[in-house]
């Protein structure tokens, strides 16, 4: 996740003052150009900043603001019941069903996504909410129509988490599903339209029923007229689904962020090692043999620590510490034979290695950092000679030089004395 855009302020120029939390700068170009133009070199990776962009770059700023003033300053129920002076700012761009949703749960988090699901080049924006038990629902779509924000389901009459629900799948088609009643309800199927910005009618089936006489049987529509039969209803729902839902790279918009600056980070670790607060997870471990390395485990930008102990050498004890925020949390703990090393090829960490008492087979397990998780990859090795990858997927064999290509670019920590 690149970034948290906080806030995004309109000036005299025309141009913005976009607010925001940068994680991993140097990538942020491949991750959202066509979002903001420039980077203002900054000593740390994790801040806050001021952004200059112009409108034609920054191009659902307007769209974005409302949901992030809406969170930021738990708004909710100024918004819904009070005399909040930006009341018609919010509105023209947040959809109310998601703020009267969030009354009924005490976790309640907002997403916003930017992807590109038509493929012409400029990503629209999707904004979600999930209430930490059911899936993560979407809320709105926005797209761009050159010079402004377009909010097509919106402006279709559709009110989105009430009486609609909007599905996106990976082939481009948007679903909305609408419910009249229970005996009034239906489907329609939308793509993004040859101008990028509007939606265009794919299909439209439903379902009908008699109000007046609930026992006859429902009728069945393709569009307004035409009316078929209940399978071929379904049929037609299927083929317009025919793909898996779009996965979406879901950004968190946060009423707080738990800034930290890289020199704060340093200080933590330093402070944690002098202060002996690893004792309390190696305490069953003499002090003397223990020794860490502070160093970026997942390319995030992001130290970590990882300390061992090496009173069975060649087994070693080790620990991995992740910084979330300015907590410091235990990751893992394993206890194997070999030191732990990292792949940057791989971007993994490769754990100890396990070999069998004969010859010629064992493996070793690649891991990588995802937050507070340690999450197994896959793993290289040999069983009686012959070479294989495994994972999760199952296992192939392999050369001996695509083997050895894994470790081509290995890492070895270079460990410090803590005592």
């Amino acid at each position: 996740m690149p970034i948290n855009i906080l806030t995004c302020e309109r000036r005299s120029d025309g141009k913005y003052n976009v607010e925001v939390l940068m994680h991993y700068p140097w990538r942020l170009d491949t991750y959202i150009q066509s979002i903001v133009a420039e980077l203002r070199e900054e000593n740390d990776f994790r801040y806050w900043s001021y952004y200059e962009v112009d409108r034609s770059e920054f191009i659902y700023a307007e769209a974005l603001t409302p949901y992030i003033r809406v969170v930021k300053n738990n708004l909710y129920e100024e918004v819904l019941y009070g005399d909040y002076h930006d009341a018609d700012v919010i509105t023209e761009y947040v959809n109310m069903e998601l703020l009267f949703n969030s009354r009924y749960y005490d976790q309640y988090k907002v997403y916003f996504a930017l992807e590109d699901i038509d493929g012409n080049g400029i990503p629209e924006l999707f904004i979600g909410a999930s209430d930490e038990i059911s899936s993560l629902g979407y809320y709105d779509i926005f797209t761009y129509d050159g010079t402004k924000t377009v909010r097509p389901c919106f402006n279709l009459g559709y009110e989105i988490g009430r009486t609609s629900y909007l599905y996106a799948y990976s082939n481009g088609i948007f679903e909305i599903d609408w419910r009249g009643s229970a005996i009034d309800n239906g489907h329609k199927f939308y793509r993004i339209g040859s101008d990028g910005y509007s939606l265009e009618l794919v299909e439209s089936v439903s379902r009908h029923g008699d109000h007046d006489n609930p026992n006859a049987p429902m009728k069945y529509y393709r569009g307004e007229e035409d009316l078929i039969s209940e399978n071929e209803l379904n049929v037609i729902v299927e083929m317009c689904r025919g793909a898996e839902n779009a996965e979406l790279d879901w950004i968190e918009i946060k009423a707080e962020a738990n800034l930290i600056t890289q020199n704060e980070r340093t200080t933590i670790w330093d402070n944690f090692i002098a202060s002996e607060g690893y004792l309390t997870h190696t305490k069953d471990w003499d002090a003397t043999s223990l020794e860490y390395v502070i160093t970026d485990l997942n390319s995030d930008g992001i130290s970590d620590l990882i300390i061992q102990s090496e009173s069975d050498a060649p087994f070693y004890n080790t620990w991995i510490f992740f910084l979330d925020g300015k907590e410091i949390v235990l990751v893992n703990e394993t206890y194997g034979y070999g030191s732990f090393r990292y792949s940057p090829s791989q971007n993994a960490i490769i754990g100890s290695p396990e070999w069998k008492p004969f010859l010629g087979t064992g493996y070793s397990p690649f891991y990588k950092l995802n937050g507070t998780q340690l999450e197994y990859v896959f793993e290289i090795g040999q069983d009686e000679g012959q070479s294989f990858y495994s994972d999760d997927s199952g296992r192939r064999d392999i050369s001996d030089n695509e083997r050895i290509s894994y470790y081509a670019d290995v890492v070895n920590f270079q460990w410090n004395r803590i005592k």
